[in-house]
């Protein structure tokens, strides 16, 4: 059974995935290398490719807070609360959003 305190907390997590700005909290691995030789169309590329990623990221994350917030055994409950802990990041927010509501329903 769902209670007051499981709701108010999954709400603040999908108003903190839309409304507040990322926060890395490690340093940028690599930082330290020299630049690369590429492109412009191919760090284009690269960037676009690291946004899809990034994105899927985020929708996983929610799709398993929402089965955490709606799992009936305490034990399913427990593997996707563990499974969603990597810090959000408001990318893509109405597709967090709509990842929360859809693992909701089913």
């Amino acid at each position: 059974m769902l209670s007051l305190d499981d709701l108010i907390i999954s709400f603040d997590r999908g108003l903190r995935t839309v409304c507040v700005p990322a926060q890395s909290l490690r340093a940028t691995p690599g930082g330290d290398l020299p630049e690369t030789g590429l492109t412009e169309s191919e760090r284009a590329h690269a960037a676009a490719l690291m946004r899809v990623n990034h994105s899927g990221e985020i929708c996983a994350q929610a799709l398993y807070q929402g089965q955490a917030l709606t799992a009936r055994n305490a034990d399913a409950r427990s593997d996707s609360s563990n499974s969603s802990e990597i810090p959000a990041c408001p990318a893509v927010p109405s597709w967090a959003i709509a990842s929360r509501t859809r693992s909701a329903d089913a």
